[in-house]
């Protein structure tokens, strides 16, 4: 018990330390290039800007959560039966979610497996205009149509998949963890007005993702208020193939994962007394270029639902593809 508590002092000594330590700066993402076959990966390194600050998310990934990670190691479930108890009923509540009395898996309303029918996914398709001449962002919110493919001619086509675990937009609830519990709060496909070219997303580092991306072209309400001031915690640059039918062609896509805290919270349980907010909403972004046209998705979430289902929202993003109608 003695060792324990003297554990316990040093780590939080550590804590403690650390709070100092914190200071506004920035850190930029690296964006790198790869193949969606994994074949020649090249990396590109930027030169860091001013741009953002990522005094939050440095804090948050850095010595907090290490020695946080430090407290959970010294804390045995011996002397924190609290824990202990909370866990071991998280983890009873997923078992008895997921399997029968006899052990067998249980069967969805669907009348499959979980594990099929979390395999299982839904195509979207929305159509935009190859040439406009609006000046707001042309947007399709959860799978709206924007064009009607049958009479209209010259569309751009976009498609992303979503997990057939999910109940239909815009609720997105995730069959597999319990009634009412939402994975994700919308997805966004917008056009961004004029024209536009593969330089203006190379820029994004150093211009900013809301500029590079045309955030604010977009009507307010659709994304969260605090978006233009976001905190950019990564990028790539993706390349997939250019059409359905491509003979070998590739198109680039420029992902981001941008995170957005409240201005306030010091009434909030969140607050932890560190002069920021953590964040409560996680946007995942996903742009490229067609017909001299920028199109992006945005996979938006909470906090409780990026902590239940990130990766089937990353995997909504990753599955983000557009094509010419000509092709």
């Amino acid at each position: 018990m003695t060792t324990t508590r003297t554990s316990l002092y040093i780590t939080v000594s550590l804590l403690i330390y650390s709070i100092p330590n914190v200071r506004m700066f920035t850190v930029e993402p690296t964006i790198a290039d790869y193949h969606v076959s994994s074949k020649g990966k090249k990396k590109l390194q930027y030169q860091p800007s001013s741009s953002l600050n990522s005094s939050r998310r440095t804090f948050i990934s850095g010595n907090f959560l290490s020695t946080v990670a430090m407290t959970s190691l010294v804390l045995s479930k011996k002397h924190s039966p609290a824990y202990a108890a909370d866990d071991y009923d998280d983890f009873l509540d997923l078992t008895t979610q997921m399997y029968n009395s006899d052990g067998s898996l249980k069967k969805t309303n669907d009348g499959l497996l979980d594990k099929e029918s979390e395999a299982k996914s839904l195509e979207v398709t929305a159509f935009f205009p190859s040439s406009s001449t609006s000046e707001t962002a042309i947007v399709s919110l959860d799978g709206s149509q924007i064009m009607n493919s049958t009479i209209d001619t010259d569309l751009i086509k976009t498609t992303y998949q979503v997990p057939g675990k999910w109940t239909v937009a815009p609720k997105y609830i995730d069959t597999l963890l319990g009634s009412n519990q939402k994975a994700c709060d919308r997805i966004i496909i917008y056009q961004v007005p004029g024209k536009a070219d593969f330089n203006q997303l190379e820029k994004a580092t150093t211009i900013g993702v809301p500029k590079a991306l045309g955030l604010r072209t977009m009507e307010k309400g659709i994304f969260p208020e605090g978006l233009l001031s976001a905190d950019t915690l990564s990028g790539k640059k993706v390349k997939k193939p250019d059409g359905s039918q491509s003979d070998g062609e590739t198109r680039k896509y420029y992902e981001f994962d941008m995170a957005v805290a409240p201005d306030s919270c010091n009434n909030s349980a969140e607050n932890l007394g560190l002069g920021f907010c953590p964040y409560d909403t996680i946007l995942l972004l996903s742009a490229t270029i067609v017909d001299e046209k920028m199109v992006v998705c945005g996979v938006q979430a909470s906090k409780d639902e990026w902590k239940s289902s990130s990766i089937d929202l990353k995997r909504v993003r990753d599955s983000f593809f557009v094509e010419s109608s000509s092709v």
